[in-house]
């Protein structure tokens, strides 16, 4: 049986001063306390990845994002983050990256490089320029937010006669293929080891990502039914959930791994984001979204009804998007924002993404106490003063203070009006069971 534990205050060492805080102290004395003080000097780090559905319905939702990507750009620079960004679309026809399909096709923009044309999990890179990817260290935000319009530029560089069959899961786990990322490969150099992965989804439809292995014969990537049998052949499908397994295996670490999705998504009455079966502007629900309800059902009608549809909702005031479960399921496997595509704009979502994407977190050598953040206290000195401000624990989320995280090794994060600048100091006061101290060289 465990020894039972007193609550005592902590005066344990003569270099701590008395704090105010209740600790819990084992009976055998063998509680230790380690403070370290770390000054950051390096800034974090993120790679962020943007998946778009580059189907026919998606040219309106590509060129508002194009529209608004400056407040991303200026939210991640105000926060010292060193970013880089990158395009791929859900178009995904073949399995394999050498596959020929994979390459031009005719399907392509003529500005777009062959070789990088955002299918297979290739990265975008328009034909006038030599990076296939933006990186924060050559830019200046606004310069930055010019530039990656000219990835979300559709015509010219996106192309918005992609496939059906939207594989928004597949074209990002095929950017992480080691035949994309080593030296030579499509998108060699940008991702890097300490660097969080933000991937953004951004679509009207589900996912209809097939296992790679699969010929892909249930799902044609032309045709009148090419997308509904993404919804009539579901069992068909590689489930979210293996598919979030499959791309934490290849960044090694779920944590270091973030998600931002727009798609189909409400906010209900709290105000919470949630999944949404179908969602519509400037109309009722169409005879459209009540087909794609009918997952397995009355697909023979599907031809009348969207035909019926079209009457119902036409103009730029209309959005119509289907179900997204199997997205939502998978952000759901990771830290992540969620909002909906019929925005009028995305101005204060594209802000959020950006405070998603500079996760800031800090590892400990030893487990506290118990595996209980109550033995852990943390401060922080901004740059230029002279005094250390208590940070408040708070639960993951927008929260001014910090988390814990213990699945792994044990994270300290700092999220909010907290978050470190450079040229701040953070002190951290671990207690455990053994000796233990805050790490330097895990911050990320």
């Amino acid at each position: 049986m465990r020894a039972m534990r007193k609550l005592l205050p902590l005066c344990l060492l003569a270099a701590l001063s008395c704090q105010k805080r209740v600790f819990i102290h084992p009976e055998d004395g063998s509680l230790e306390a380690t403070k370290k003080e770390i000054t950051i000097d390096v800034p974090s780090e993120s790679d962020i990845l943007i998946v778009v559905d580059n189907s026919g319905s998606m040219e309106k939702h590509i060129s508002d994002t194009r529209r608004d990507i400056v407040n991303f750009t200026r939210e991640l620079s105000s926060l010292g983050n060193k970013f880089r960004i990158a395009v791929v679309t859900s178009d995904n026809p073949a399995n394999d990256p050498s596959d020929p399909l994979c390459g031009s096709d005719g399907k392509s923009p003529p500005d777009v490089d062959a070789k990088n044309n955002g299918r297979c999990g290739k990265f975008i890179k328009p034909k006038n320029r030599t990076e296939n990817f933006l990186d924060s260290a050559n830019f200046t935000a606004e310069q930055l937010a010019i530039r990656f319009g000219e990835y979300l530029t559709v015509g010219s560089t996106i192309n918005t006669q992609g496939s059906a069959v939207e594989q928004s899961l597949k074209g990002a786990y095929m950017a992480l293929d080691p035949k994309n990322t080593a030296e030579g490969g499509a998108n060699a150099g940008f991702f890097r080891e300490d660097a969080l992965l933000l991937i953004v989804f951004l679509t009207d439809e589900s996912d209809c990502s097939y296992p790679t292995d699969a010929d892909g014969a249930l799902f044609p990537s032309v045709g009148n039914n090419a997308g509904l049998q993404c919804y009539a052949n579901t069992a068909a499908l590689e489930t979210a959930q293996n598919w979030a397994q499959k791309v934490t295996e290849r960044r090694g670490d779920k944590r270091r791994i973030a998600v931002g999705l727009i798609s189909s998504a409400v906010r209900d009455t709290n105000g919470v984001v949630r999944s949404a079966p179908c969602v519509t502007v400037n109309g009722a629900p169409s005879e459209q979204c009540d087909c794609f309800l009918n997952n397995g059902g009355d697909f023979c009608k599907f031809t009348r009804k969207m035909t019926a549809q079209a009457g119902l909702c036409t103009g730029n005031g209309c959005c119509t998007a289907l179900s997204n479960d199997r997205l939502e399921t998978f952000a759901r496997e990771f830290k992540s924002e969620r909002d909906s595509i019929c925005q009028d704009n995305f101005g204060e979502t594209l802000i959020k993404l950006a405070r998603l994407a500079d996760q800031q977190c800090f590892s400990l050598d030893k487990v506290p106490l118990d595996g209980n953040p109550d033995n852990i206290q943390l401060e922080l000195k901004r740059v230029g003063t002279e005094v250390f401000v208590p940070v408040p624990r708070v639960d993951a989320g927008d929260a001014d203070g910090w988390y814990y995280d213990g699945d792994g090794i044990p994270l300290v994060c700092l999220q909010g009006a907290f978050k470190r600048k450079v040229g701040d100091t953070i002190s951290v006061l671990n207690v455990s069971g053994a000796a233990g101290a805050f790490s330097s060289s895990g911050t990320r």
